[in-house]
């Protein structure tokens, strides 16, 4: 990938290479064919992760950076 996104997403995405058609398409195909359970278990997994990440937190850890210099 050429952005941040797999440091940021790790495995809660799929990925494809974006100046490839055959990438696109294949891992479209690959979520289209995907096993029901990889299909229910995925997006809840994903958004399970996704509720890691806040506003709050982050300006915690900003604070927390910071405080020391104040």
């Amino acid at each position: 990938s050429v952005s941040s996104m797999p440091e940021v997403l790790k495995e809660h995405a799929t990925y494809f290479d974006p100046v490839s058609e055959k990438s696109l398409i294949d891992a479209l195909k690959e979520a289209l064919t995907s096993s029901q359970d990889l299909t229910h278990k995925k997006p809840q997994i994903s958004r399970d992760y996704a509720k890691s990440f806040s506003w709050l937190g982050l300006a915690r850890k900003i604070e927390a950076l910071y405080l020391p210099f104040l």
